[in-house]
């Protein structure tokens, strides 16, 4: 996905009449991938065609320009790119989101195991791989779970490189730490200075804003999410009765 506020940074240049070659190569010096930067000057340049007409060239731009570069690095230096961190109730809302979608392959994996089976132990212990892989799988791939893509928001380095599946599963894992302490670890996303759960922290990453999402989808988006709970709370409900069922009659 590309990254908007390199994209801005990028466009800031060309408008002030720097080649690509000089961006580029500032750009690299300043530690951002390669592949980051040549997806940013393609989606600038296939959105906007006539841009490349504001570029100059190698030989008419002026070569002792000087490039304020954004720095990949945690420091508040002004010429860093100004990371927005996705705070408590976006992720909140995100995190409902994955929630339902686990539910949903839970109550699938439970209806085959029961109806196959006649019981839900095979069940059980797939979802559990499940979940020690969805998040560890989504975000070490594309940066996001599903709940956060949807929400415009991914999980990313300090140097705002994609995580490693390592580090997201250890972020994954955390997560019990969050939880035992009343939540706490959780909370504190409301109130760090980069918007860090205790899990964010274990695993020196951070959640950061990385598209822009109308507000009246977000809120689609929850709203559909909750009534789908709701509903696969009822459908599992029914699957234990059920296998109670066949219990007793054995």
């Amino acid at each position: 996905m590309i990254n908007v506020q390199l994209t801005n940074f990028v466009n800031e240049q060309l408008s002030k009449g720097l080649t690509k070659e000089q961006i580029v190569s500032s750009l690299i010096s300043n530690g951002w991938p390669q592949a980051d930067i040549d997806d940013c000057f393609n989606s600038i340049l296939s959105s906007a065609p006539s841009v490349t007409t504001n570029i100059p060239s190698p030989i008419t731009a002026t070569t002792n320009t000087t490039i304020i570069s954004p720095v990949l690095s945690t420091s508040n230096s002004s010429a860093n790119i100004q990371t927005s961190y996705a705070g408590f109730w976006l992720r909140f809302s995100a995190f409902i989101v994955d929630y339902f979608i686990i539910n949903f392959i839970r109550i699938a994996l439970l209806l085959v195991s029961l109806f196959l089976l006649k019981n839900t132990v095979v069940a059980d212990l797939l979802f559990i791989i499940v979940i020690l892989l969805y998040f560890p799988y989504a975000e070490s791939h594309s940066g996001s779970s599903y709940g956060k893509k949807l929400m415009g928001i991914k999980v990313e380095s300090y140097i705002g490189q994609r995580i490693s599946f390592w580090q997201s599963l250890g972020r994954s894992v955390s997560k019990i730490l969050s939880t035992i302490t009343f939540m706490t670890g959780f909370i504190i996303a409301g109130f760090t200075e980069k918007k860090q759960g205790l899990h964010d922290i274990i695993a020196k990453c951070v959640v950061v804003k990385n598209e822009e999402v109308h507000i009246g989808r977000k809120f689609a988006l929850l709203i559909f999410a909750l009534i789908g709970i709701t509903f696969l709370s009822w459908t599992q409900f029914w699957i234990m009765a059920y296998q109670a069922s066949i219990v007793n009659s054995i």
